[in-house]
């Protein structure tokens, strides 16, 4: 199951990662020309935090935003289990300009037993994205594959099927995408050719 919403930059959980991001100024000097995971860790207080220029810049909300997106999942069909507590969050933040296409480490991967050692649900909120390029592509697995060379087998095209493409792009000036899939289902960002895209990443387990 694949889900896209739309939602205003007022919302509570969209303005709050937004904040997050536009008062850390040293974020988006670290991350420029790079492309970056900036994994949500666990802070002995118990915070949570992003780790950025040998220091932590802290979200002590994370617990918060993550039951509003559990809320969010429910309303939209995606049951969690949330007897365990668990979740992963990451910052993605793919960023050119203009001399040159921004390499693209993602290989097509389903999210199941990753991050988390569980089936999971994943929700993406892609707060700034300003690019060309750099949308969702979603994936079939060929169970039919023949190929002659050893690298065909490998190559992504001959082994995955393409059935589905979600826009990123910030939907008007005053709302952003969102995006809610089952963790088994295969997908891939596509490459930003220009511009940036910012994104949060939250994966919780499914029951």
């Amino acid at each position: 199951m694949i889900q896209e919403l739309e939602l205003s930059f007022t919302d509570p959980l969209v303005a709050h990662f937004k904040e997050l991001f536009e008062v850390n100024e040293p974020l988006r000097t670290f991350i420029a020309n790079e492309f970056n995971d900036l994994r949500i860790q666990e802070n002995p207080n118990p915070c949570w935090a992003y780790w950025l220029n040998d220091k932590y810049v802290v979200d002590d909300k994370i617990s918060t935003m993550i039951s509003k997106v559990r809320d969010l999942m429910k309303q939209n069909g995606f049951e969690s289990d949330d007897s365990t507590g668990a979740f992963v969050s990451e910052l993605h933040y793919s960023y050119t300009n203009g001399d040159g296409i921004m390499s693209n480490t993602f290989v097509i991967h389903e999210d199941d037993y990753g991050l988390l050692d569980y089936p999971v649900n994943t929700f993406i909120l892609y707060l700034d994205v300003q690019c060309e390029g750099g949308e969702l592509v979603f994936y079939n697995k060929k169970t039919d594959i023949t190929c002659s060379l050893f690298s065909e087998c490998i190559n992504e095209s001959t082994r995955y099927e393409p059935f589905r493409t979600v826009e990123t792009h910030n939907p008007t000036k005053v709302s952003c995408k969102v995006v809610m899939f089952n963790g088994s289902i295969y997908h891939k960002p596509n490459t930003v050719v220009s511009g940036h895209r910012l994104s949060i990443m939250i994966q919780i387990p499914r029951e």
